[in-house]
């Protein structure tokens, strides 16, 4: 089974530890949930992808590497597009809360329009998140939104940068809206 992680890079993290301790807690998830995974990564040179390798070859782990045609943005693109096609599920792995980080959140739009499994995992205050995506819906105008398993949410990303932000808005849906009980 390949397990797709996309994640941030060291900029968005506080510190090296806490980038490590997400890291080993998704890998410690993964080998516990999964037999013989072999994990799939970007080959950004800091943050989760540099980590998750590194890992993953200390803890003799199956990964590889999928690297970008260049650093120009358009390739980042193509190499998440490519790291989340190769693999049957994909988790993606922000820092301290949902959606901060915008290539990120692009893997997790790729999986859902790929109609792959897809978790987001926030780490914070020591303690890594997992929730499955439940449902996806493409709103225009780089807006989509995620349904989370808490409290029936909806949570709505803009990839519409402006300052290096993402614009995210929660609402609370009705739960015959979502379909989810």
């Amino acid at each position: 089974m390949k397990i797709a992680i996309a994640g941030s890079r060291k900029r968005y993290w506080k510190s090296e530890e806490d980038l490590k301790t997400a890291c080993e807690l998704l890998l410690s998830h993964i080998r516990k949930k999964y037999e013989s995974p072999v994990i799939v990564v970007g080959d950004e040179p800091t943050g989760v992808d540099a980590m998750i390798a590194k890992l993953c070859q200390s803890w003799k782990i199956a990964y590889e590497i999928v690297p970008a045609d260049g650093r120009d943005p358009k390739d980042l693109v193509k190499r998440t597009k490519k790291v989340v096609k190769s693999a049957d599920i994909v988790y993606v792995l922000f820092p301290y809360e949902m959606f901060c980080s915008r290539g990120t959140t692009a893997a997790a739009v790729f999986a859902c329009r790929m109609g792959k499994p897809c978790y987001i995992c926030v780490y914070a205050d020591e303690k890594l998140r997992i929730k499955k995506v439940l449902g996806f819906i493409e709103l225009g105008r780089g807006t989509y939104g995620f349904a989370l398993p808490e409290e029936n949410r909806l949570v709505l990303v803009s990839l519409k940068i402006k300052k290096r932000a993402i614009r995210t808005e929660k609402l609370l849906l009705e739960e015959a809206l979502l379909g989810i009980s």
